[in-house]
């Protein structure tokens, strides 16, 4: 309720606050040109740059750095003092940011996108040209970051895709029904497929959670993050359910190429 409530004052500025109230929190919040919060434009970079402060999908209970889960960011949270929840969170941003100022500024990022050598242009490409990943904030849901103003919609991630990419939204729309048509949505019907989900990862929603013939499998890894059975092994310090994915993927594997290979099916060529 605290992350809520610093989150929904930075919307209180936006809506109601004076141009002073404006500069005042960009200080706050050590945004590199202040008077970029004076322009609209840019108030949705600014809000959905703090929504980085934490591990979406990439909670470590075990991690040793300072808010590096959701278990120390909570108690950081829910611990008495006398700074406002929105002090907390600019400390919160110094602390992860490492001191870096953050650019808020709306053209940047477009620019930015329009930049061949950049690293996320690619990705965002993708979003526009398969598959949407639009992470929405609406108001009436259990989303703790901004609601009022509703900045993080739909329609602000596709202006993107039409700005940074000449892509208007009909286009995307229509690319996302082609990619569920392609691939059959949760409907996928391919076979020799294990399909693994933390249930600590939001992504699990968009998922096949259960099987959807006899060649595939389904498992959720209770308390796992995103594919946290990929990341390198910590003995003595992973969690016993990621141990127990990453016995079952090699079993799985296991079986499916010791199938392959007692199978009849393959070609040995004669001298």
């Amino acid at each position: 309720s605290s992350i809520k409530e610093a989150f929904a004052w930075m919307g209180d500025q936006i809506s109601s606050g004076s141009n002073f109230d404006l500069l005042n929190m960009g200080s706050k919040f050590n945004v590199c040109d202040k008077d970029d919060l004076l322009d609209p434009e840019n108030h949705k970079v600014f809000l959905e740059a703090f929504w980085g402060l934490f591990p979406l999908q990439s909670n470590d209970p075990s991690c040793e750095g300072d808010y590096c889960n959701y278990e120390k960011i909570c108690e950081f949270f829910t611990t008495e003092t006398s700074e406002t929840p929105q002090d907390k969170l600019a400390y919160l941003a110094h602390v992860v940011f490492g001191g870096q100022c953050v650019d808020i500024k709306y053209s940047d990022m477009i620019a930015d996108l329009k930049d061949t050598s950049s690293q996320d242009r690619s990705w965002i490409w993708q979003t526009c040209t398969e598959f949407g990943f639009y992470q929405t904030c609406d108001p009436g849901t259990e989303c703790p970051f901004t609601t009022s103003p509703w900045l993080s919609t739909a329609q602000s991630y596709l202006d993107i895709c039409s700005q940074a990419f000449g892509i208007h939204s009909q286009a995307v729309t229509q690319a996302i029904l082609e990619s569920n048509e392609f691939y059959s949505g949760w409907k996928y019907n391919g076979t020799n497929v294990f399909f693994l989900n933390g249930d600590v990862d939001p992504w699990h929603a968009n998922s096949v959670l259960e099987a959807n013939n006899k060649y595939q499998l389904a498992l959720m890894v209770e308390g796992a993050s995103h594919h946290a059975w990929t990341h390198p092994p910590r003995p003595g310090r992973d969690q016993k359910s990621v141990e127990q994915a990453r016995e079952a993927i090699e079993l799985v594997v296991g079986s499916w190429i010791g199938a392959f290979a007692d199978d009849g099916t393959h070609h040995h060529h004669k001298a």
